[in-house]
């Protein structure tokens, strides 16, 4: 963990400006395509959820302004931060946390968590992680979530990323990005030869503090992590 001098902090007049703001989160929704995710999970036998979660902290671990955390009237750089995510435990309709450190490739961490999982206890549990070393993760396997605004304490101060997710669900890439139909068919023939050319998306939303991220950084984020997942 490492102290910012805000003094001479690069984001220093976003800082002061957005510490104004008695509520200073925006959230941003996108689709990403998770094709090769539920491939590569169904291929190895771990769970798609946990490699998602695994590929989304390591995208966001590697931009310096999601591990930024503020503790009163200061900042501080995490080295690395972990998935603090939302399970539902077999045959149970009330969630819980399960908090899961990156340690290992994504076999190995997938395969940690399922124990983890199994052995889920009370409302938090798994590994003990801090939670200024966290990020939220959650999903809503049953609907095309298009946006979610997570829930926040009435603090500026609150400054733990949030990614959720909804349902995986089919579109070519045209239409995922909302171009039209005739788009949306041209995608589909262009990259796979025929108007069926079907891929699984999911909508992603990232809810940060904005006196520490901005959407240029949220940006970055969603580009990482398409990258990531097409090279699984």
């Amino acid at each position: 963990m490492k102290r910012i001098d805000i003094p001479t902090w690069d984001r220093r007049l976003q800082w002061e400006h957005f510490s104004k703001i008695r509520f200073p989160f925006y959230h941003v929704s996108f689709y990403i395509d998770v094709t090769p995710v539920k491939a590569y999970s169904k291929m190895h036998g771990i769970s798609s959820y946990h490699t998602l979660s695994y590929l989304v902290c390591e995208s966001l671990n590697s931009i310096e302004n999601f591990r930024y955390r503020i503790h009163g009237d200061e900042v501080y750089l995490m080295g690395q931060c972990h998935p603090s995510m939302a399970v539902l435990p077999q045959g149970s309709s009330n969630f819980r946390i399960l908090n899961s450190r990156m340690t290992g490739d994504i076999q190995s961490f997938c395969e940690k968590t399922a124990m983890l999982l199994e052995n889920h206890t009370g409302f938090i549990g798994g590994e003990d992680i801090p939670e200024e070393e966290c990020y939220f993760l959650s999903c809503l396997p049953w609907i095309d979530a298009t946006c979610i605004c997570s829930e926040h304490d009435l603090d500026t101060g609150d400054s733990t990323p949030r990614v959720s997710w909804g349902k995986y669900v089919k579109m070519s890439r045209g239409n995922a990005s909302r171009t039209g139909q005739i788009l949306s068919e041209i995608a589909g023939q262009q990259e796979n030869g025929s108007r069926s050319g079907q891929r699984l998306w999911i909508n992603m939303t990232v809810d940060v503090n904005h006196r520490l991220v901005d959407g240029y950084h949220i940006g970055l984020f969603a580009a990482r992590l398409q990258e990531a997942i097409d090279l699984l």
